[in-house]
C-alpha cells in the first residue's frame, strides 16, 4: 500500500519535471497513466488493508469476548471474589474494546514500516548511492521515539483504564440504587462522585495529550532534520544526479519514512493498549474453583443407589484463597425425599453450603455426594440438572415474563408456565400484566415486588422440577400465609424431592423433617425442630420468633459427633 503511494508520488514528479524540461508528449502522457494507475492501486490496496485488518481484528475480538465470558462463567460466583459488577463490565466491554485498535491498525502498520523503508532505501542507493543509507538513521530514530515515553505512556494509560472501570463501577451503583437515593435525598453526592469521576479521566487524558504531543514534536524536528539532510545529499551530488530526478528522490526519501511515522503514531497509544490488555489478562486469568480431573462418572441416573441419601457432606472442609476458614469438618446426610433446614447466624457458612451443593467450587477437603455420587466426578451441567438453587434474589433478566421462565426449561409452552405461575402463587400477578407472559417486569424486575421476584425464581424451579431444590432464604419477603402455601406446594408437588431451605424463618423451621444448626462454620448441632429447641444456643437463634417459652427439657439433641440428621442411624 505505502509503495503504490511512493509510486504514484514519484511518477506523478517525473511527470511534472518532464513537463517544466519540456520533455516528448508520449514520454509525460505515459508518467501520468502511470501515475494514475499508481493511485488507483493506491485506492485499492489502502481498501483491502482496511477491510482485511478490521476483519481479522473483529474475529479476535469475537473471540477475545467469548473467552472473557467463558473465563468470568467458570469463576462466577465465587471465583470472582470482591470483583464489583461495573469494573468487571468495563473489562469485558471497555478495555476489550480498546484492544480491537491494536488489531486492527498495529499489524499492517508494522508490515508497511518494515517492508516500504527497505524497499525506497534500497531504490535510493541504487540511484543515488550508499549515501542514502544515510535515511536508516531517522527510521530508527522515529521508532524510538515511543520507547522514550513509553513508562509514562503506561502508567497514564494504566490510571486512564482504572479511573474509567470506576468511573463505570460509580454509574451503573447509582442507576441500580436511584430509587433508594432519591427517597434519601443523596443524588448530589452521587453527581458529585460521577462529576469527580469525569475530571479525573479528564486529567489523565490531558496528561496522555501532553505526552503524545511531546512525542509528536520531536516527530517533526526528526523529519525536518530528515529533510534538510535530504536536500543537502541531493545538493553535493547536484552535479552527478539528472535535474529531470531530483525532486523524484527528494520525494521518495520522504515516503521511505512515511509509514515509520505512522508506526511511531501508533505506539504511541501502546501505554493505554497495553494497560486494557492487562485488565483483560486479569479476568483471562481467574482461577478455576472446580477440580475436573475426576469428572468421569456416568450421570447419577445411570448408577443410582436407592439406599444411599440424596445429599451427603462427609469432613467438607472450605475456604476462599488466602482467607480463614468458612466451613471446617461440616458431616451430615439429607435422605431421598426429605426436608432439611440450615440455620445459623449471619456468617456461618450457610450459603457456602448451598453453593458447593451446586458444585460453584469444590471443597478443599472432605467430600460432597449427590446421590451417593462423589460431586467431583461429576460435569457441573450435570449436576445442576439435579440440583437447583433458588437464592435469597432471584435475577429477572430485563426480558418478558416467558423468557425468564423459559430459562429453567426453554420448550415449556404456556400451559406448564401457567401452572408453574399457580404453584407458585403468581399467577394472578402476572395475569393482570397488560400482555400477560409477554409483559415485560422491568429491569431486573423493578416492576416486581421483592416477593414476587423471589416468586418467579420459585416458578423457575417448579418447571425445571429438579430432584434436589435448594432455597437460599427463597422465602424471606413473603408473607406467612404465602409462605405456608410454597411450603404446602413444595410437600405435595413431588414425593421424592430433596429439599433444603436455608432458612432462619420459625414457619420455614418447622416444615422441615431436620435442622441442621451452624455456628462458625461448623455444625453446632442437628436433629428435629423440636430437639434442638432444648439447647440454650438455637433458642437464642429464634428468641425473636418464638411465641411460648420453651418446653422443659426432655431430651438432648444430637451434637456435630455423634449426632444423626433427624434422630434416626446413618442420617
Amino acid at each position: 500500500m505505502q509503495l503504490t503511494l511512493a509510486a504514484s508520488l514519484a511518477l506523478s514528479s517525473l511527470a511534472v519535471t518532464s513537463t517544466v524540461l519540456a520533455a516528448g508528449g508520449g514520454v509525460v502522457a505515459a508518467l501520468l497513466l502511470a501515475a494514475g494507475a499508481a493511485m488507483l492501486a493506491h485506492g485499492l490496496f489502502v481498501w483491502l488493508e482496511s477491510w482485511f485488518s478490521h476483519a481479522f481484528a473483529y474475529r479476535v475480538l469475537g473471540g477475545l469476548r467469548k473467552d472473557v465470558h467463558r473465563a468470568i462463567e467458570r469463576a462466577a460466583p465465587m471465583g470472582l471474589g470482591r470483583r464489583r459488577t461495573g469494573d468487571v463490565v468495563a473489562r469485558a466491554m471497555g478495555d476489550v474494546e480498546t484492544l480491537e485498535w491494536f488489531f486492527a491498525h498495529t499489524l499492517g502498520a508494522a508490515l508497511a514500516a518494515l517492508i516500504t523503508p527497505s524497499v525506497l532505501i534500497g531504490v535510493l542507493t541504487a540511484l543515488t548511492g550508499p549515501q542514502a543509507l544515510l535515511l536508516l538513521l531517522p527510521a530508527v530514530l522515529l521508532v524510538l521515539v515511543p520507547a522514550v515515553f513509553q513508562r509514562r505512556q503506561r502508567q497514564a494509560g494504566t490510571e486512564l483504564r482504572e479511573r474509567t472501570g470506576a468511573l463505570a463501577v460509580t454509574a451503573l451503583d447509582g442507576i441500580q440504587s436511584i430509587a433508594e437515593l432519591l427517597s434519601r435525598g443523596r443524588t448530589d453526592a452521587l453527581q458529585q462522585q460521577l462529576k469527580d469521576g469525569t475530571a479525573g479521566i479528564q486529567r489523565v487524558k490531558a496528561r496522555i495529550a501532553w505526552l503524545r504531543g511531546g512525542e509528536g514534536a520531536l516527530v517533526e524536528v526528526i523529519l525536518a532534520a530528515t529533510s534538510l539532510l535530504v536536500l543537502l545529499a541531493l545538493a553535493f551530488q547536484a552535479g552527478e544526479i539528472p535535474l529531470l530526478l531530483l525532486p523524484t528522490l527528494s520525494g521518495l526519501a520522504m515516503a521511505a519514512l512515511n509509514p515509520v511515522m505512522g508506526l511511531a503514531g501508533i505506539l504511541a497509544r501502546i501505554g493505554e493498549i497495553s494497560a486494557a490488555s492487562s485488565r483483560v489478562l486479569e479476568i483471562l486469568d481467574l482461577p478455576d474453583p472446580l477440580d475436573h480431573a475426576l469428572e468421569t462418572a456416568p450421570p447419577p441416573s445411570a448408577g443410582r443407589a436407592d439406599s444411599a441419601p440424596a445429599l451427603e457432606f462427609a469432613d467438607v472442609r472450605f475456604s476462599f484463597p488466602g482467607g480463614p476458614a468458612v466451613l471446617d469438618g461440616v458431616s451430615f446426610q439429607v435422605p431421598r425425599g426429605q426436608t432439611l433446614a440450615i440455620v445459623g447466624e449471619s456468617g456461618a457458612g450457610k450459603s457456602t453450603l448451598g453453593s458447593l451443593m451446586l458444585r460453584f467450587a469444590d471443597p478443599n477437603d472432605g467430600v460432597v455426594r449427590v446421590d451417593g455420587h462423589d460431586a467431583r466426578t461429576l460435569e457441573p451441567d450435570e449436576l445442576r440438572r439435579l440440583v437447583a438453587l433458588i437464592p435469597q434474589d432471584s435475577f429477572v433478566f430485563a426480558s418478558s415474563v416467558r423468557t425468564n421462565l423459559r430459562l429453567a426449561d426453554p420448550a415449556a409452552g404456556d400451559e406448564a408456565l401457567w401452572s408453574a405461575l399457580r404453584r407458585a402463587a403468581l399467577a394472578e400477578r402476572i395475569g393482570v400484566l397488560p400482555d400477560g407472559l409477554d409483559g415485560l417486569p422491568g429491569d431486573r424486575g423493578e416492576g416486581l415486588s421483592g416477593g414476587e421476584r423471589q416468586r418467579l425464581g420459585l416458578a423457575r424451579a417448579f418447571l425445571r422440577d429438579p430432584e434436589i431444590l435448594v432455597l437460599d432464604e427463597s422465602l424471606a419477603s413473603l408473607d406467612p400465609e404465602l409462605e405456608e402455601r410454597i411450603l404446602t406446594e413444595l410437600r405435595l408437588a413431588r414425593a421424592d424431592r430433596t429439599t433444603v431451605l436455608i432458612a432462619h424463618r420459625l414457619r420455614s423451621i418447622e416444615a422441615a423433617d431436620a435442622v441442621l444448626f451452624l455456628a462458625a462454620g461448623r455444625v453446632r448441632a442437628q436433629g428435629t425442630h423440636e430437639e434442638l429447641l432444648h439447647r440454650e444456643d438455637y433458642r437464642g437463634l429464634l428468641a425473636s420468633q418464638l411465641p411460648d417459652p420453651p418446653p422443659a427439657p426432655g431430651g438432648r439433641a444430637a451434637d456435630e459427633k455423634g449426632g444423626a440428621t433427624h434422630g434416626e442411624p446413618g442420617h
